[in-house]
Parts: structure tokens; C-alpha cells; sequence
């Protein structure tokens, strides 16, 4: 392997290096993190979280300094206060200027984070300067692009990933329950809240969305995290989900509620929710239990964000977070471009950044080629301790496959979910309307 870069940088390149980065230690430590906080949040409600550390209160604070940021930098356009003008394309100019008032003070933010180091980062000894620098490229590529004013999942795994470099350098106490249940139940709900304000306040675009066939245009974890915080919920299904009195009872309590009230307004204010979100609504309503809603969702997190050469080929690695494709497997896949057979333009495959590596959109919109089978392989070991197979009867699964076979259920089990969603929502005082958001 190369040594890992002492900046953050890219360093996936092609849909060789994404099988290198799926087998990796790095998609290891990131997938195994994430799973510890979402064990970690079972039970805990976000407004009754447990009592931050000295290192979770500092990140808390940090979020807090970047909605006074977003404060002094109002949007040029406008705000918008309906669904509706959320779908105007281009983001507000204004995003540039508090995104250049983060990039100011991240460094100084993250070195004030480093200097609590109680270890030295992995991959070798990396001094408290260093670890704050390579944290604070995590820390501005984690709100959003500047340049193509947009935001998306991989925006959201930059900062999953300048938390998993704190825990393991000893600014977060990962080894505590506690800890990681501050983390993954009070630090990122203020997280998800300050992109939500962001993505509205300045119309960000979503970075490479599938439009309705994916969970969320601009968030994954959300949904993930919401899930295993419902595991032991005693009255809401995930069918609950859809009911418009429920979200607006507990939202302020659960993730995936909180981003379902968020997804009424900006996503579903023009349509019935099963159609402006279908695969969200498939879940909600073919998922039995939230203990089998997160592990479906944790494999799709895998096949959609980790594993998808379009977010990939944007991630940061740097040495407390290192990964590099070998230098063999990069010229072995330079001289087999190199001296491959002439095709004919209709034969040809698609160019790298249009592939979508093993979960295709349905057929109707998916691009012709597919993805290799080392690939697939490199998918099913990534996602295999969620119980997943991302192979289908082609080689290859589209997402509504995928669903069907992570959450399908029987439909005394879907009527059942339905009547404990009644029951949830009968408990809710609500004024004015409500009900099932078209699912």
C-alpha cells in the first residue's frame, strides 16, 4: 500500500480503487463507528440525551458558532417558506460566504479539538497540530461544496469521519456508552439540524441524488441512527412513520421523525409522500420491526454511499484515516485501459464517474454496462455483516430490489405495523388536520 497522504486528499480514482476502499480497513473502522452509535442511541431519545463530555460539549459549540455564521450571512434570494421554493435549482451565492467563514476559523476550531488529544491519531504518531489540521478538512468538506453549492451524503460521511479521527485520537471517549450515545444522540441531531437550516436558508442542491428512487436527497444517517433509537419503542412501527400525527408528536424525539417533518415541507409538500419519497415509503411500510429497519438500512448505507463511485470518489483521507490503492492494482488497471480492444461507441462502457457501483436505479433509467464482479464481491463482504446480497438474477440489484428483499414482509405483518401506528398516533395531541401522508 501507499503511504497515506499527511493532508487530506483523494484517492479514489476508479472503480478498482472502490474495491480496495470496500475490503479496506478504513470502510471497516468507518461502517464498524457507525454501528457503535447506533447501538449505542437504542432507547435514548434525542431530547433527553445523556450529559455531553468536555469534547462533545466543544463540538456542540462548534455547530452552534456556525449557525451565528449562517446569522451574519443571510441569503441573497430570499428565504423560501414552502416546498415549493425549495425546488428552485442553484444554490444562493451567500452559501460561498459562510462557507469561506467556516473554512476562516476551522482550523483554529480543530486544533482547539486536538489539544484535548489524550492519545496519538492511528497510522503512527500524528502531533496535535497535524491531527487538527487533517480533522479541520474533514470539518469544511462535511457542510456542503462550496463551488457547486450543494450538499449530500458524502458531505455527511466527512463528518462521521472527523468524529470517528476524535474518537480514536482520544478528543471523544469512544471506549464510553455514554460517550457514544452523546454522539450519536446529541451531536448528531445538531448536526443534522444545522445542515437541514443550511440546505434550506441557501437552496443547496442535492450532490448526486437519484432523485425519488433513493432514501433522501441530501441525508442517510438520519433515517439509520432514527431507527435504532425506536428499536425498543413499545407502541411505534416503522409504518408509523407515515402517519402525519405521529411525525409531528415525536419528532422533536426520534431522527427519523425529526427528517420526516423536514422531508413534508421540502420534499412531499406537491405530491403524496409514497410519491415524491417511494423508497422511503417502502421501507416505512415493509420493515416489521426497527431492529430490522436498521439493519436493512445499514446495509443500504453500504451499497448506496460507501459503495457508490460518484460519493466515493469525494472522500478525504489523510493518516489518522488512511487509505490508498496499491500502486500495483493501479498500473495493472492504467496498462489494461491502455491496450483494451477498440469498441463501438454503443458498446462502450459508461465513463468512471457515471458508474453506480452494484445498486443501479431501476431499469427504465439505468445506464448500460455494469459493475465488475470484483466489485460485487467487494460490496457483498462490505455489507455482509447486515445480512445483505447485492447480487441479483443480471449481477446486479437495482435499490427497489434491494428493498424489497432487506425489508419485505408479510401483509399481516404491514396490517399489523398500520394498527400500531393508529395506536401511537391516538396517544398524540395535536391540533387541525393530520393523517397518512399518502402511503
Amino acid at each position: 500500500m501507499m503511504t497515506a497522504p499527511a493532508v487530506p486528499s483523494r484517492a479514489i480514482g476508479s472503480e478498482e480503487d472502490m474495491v480496495e476502499w470496500l475490503a479496506s480497513p478504513a470502510c471497516a473502522r468507518l461502517t464498524a463507528f457507525v454501528d457503535s452509535l447506533a447501538t449505542a442511541v437504542v432507547g435514548v431519545r434525542t431530547s433527553s440525551a445523556p450529559a455531553t463530555s468536555a469534547g462533545a460539549a466543544l463540538l456542540l459549540a462548534k455547530l452552534d458558532k456556525l449557525h451565528a455564521l449562517a446569522d451574519a450571512h443571510p441569503p441573497q434570494r430570499g428565504v423560501p417558506t414552502t416546498g415549493v421554493g425549495l425546488s428552485v435549482r442553484y444554490g444562493d451565492p451567500a452559501f460561498r460566504d459562510w462557507h469561506d467563514a467556516l473554512s476562516a476559523a476551522a482550523h483554529d476550531d480543530m486544533a482547539e479539538l486536538a489539544a484535548a488529544a489524550a492519545a496519538p491519531a492511528v497510522d503512527g504518531a500524528v502531533g496535535a497540530a497535524a491531527l487538527g489540521e487533517e480533522m479541520a478538512r474533514y470539518w469544511v468538506d462535511a457542510f456542503g461544496s462550496r463551488a457547486r453549492l450543494d450538499y449530500g451524503t458524502g458531505h455527511e460521511v466527512a463528518f462521521v469521519v472527523a468524529l470517528l479521527v476524535a474518537a480514536d485520537s482520544g478528543v471523544l471517549d469512544a471506549s464510553s456508552a455514554a460517550e457514544r450515545a452523546a454522539l450519536g444522540a446529541t451531536v448528531l441531531p445538531a448536526y443534522f439540524a444545522l445542515v437541514r437550516r443550511l440546505v434550506t436558508q441557501y437552496r443547496l442542491e442535492p450532490a448526486g441524488s437519484h432523485g425519488v428512487w433513493c432514501v433522501d436527497d441530501y441525508s442517510f444517517l438520519p433515517f439509520l441512527l432514527g431507527a435504532a433509537q425506536l428499536e425498543s419503542h413499545a407502541q411505534l412501527r416503522p409504518r408509523a412513520a407515515l402517519d402525519a400525527d405521529v411525525v409531528a408528536c415525536y419528532a422533536d424525539q426520534f431522527m427519523f421523525l425529526e427528517q420526516m417533518r423536514h422531508l413534508l415541507v421540502t420534499k412531499a409538500a406537491c405530491a403524496t409522500f409514497a410519491e415524491a419519497c417511494p423508497i422511503l415509503s417502502d421501507i416505512c411500510r415493509l420493515a416489521r420491526t426497527w431492529a430490522a429497519a436498521r439493519r436493512g438500512l445499514s446495509a443500504l448505507w453500504v451499497a448506496e454511499v460507501l459503495g457508490k463511485f460518484p460519493v466515493a470518489q469525494h472522500f478525504l483521507f489523510g493518516r489518522a484515516f488512511g487509505f490508498a490503492p496499491s500502486a500495483a492494482v493501479r498500473g495493472a488497471s492504467a496498462v489494461a485501459r491502455a491496450t483494451a480492444p477498440a469498441t463501438d461507441a454503443a458498446d462502450a462502457p459508461p465513463p468512471v464517474d457515471e458508474f453506480v457501483a452494484a445498486v443501479w436505479p431501476p431499469q427504465a433509467v439505468r445506464p448500460t454496462g455494469s459493475p465488475s464482479a470484483q466489485l460485487l464481491d467487494a460490496l457483498a463482504l462490505a455489507s455482509a455483516p447486515f445480512g445483505v446480497s447485492v447480487r441479483g438474477a443480471g449481477g446486479h440489484v437495482s435499490i427497489v430490489e434491494m428493498v424489497q428483499q432487506l425489508f419485505g414482509t408479510t401483509s399481516a405483518a404491514a396490517a399489523d405495523s398500520g394498527a400500531l401506528a393508529a395506536s401511537a398516533a391516538g396517544t398524540c395531541v395535536r391540533a387541525g388536520g393530520g393523517g397518512a401522508l399518502g402511503s
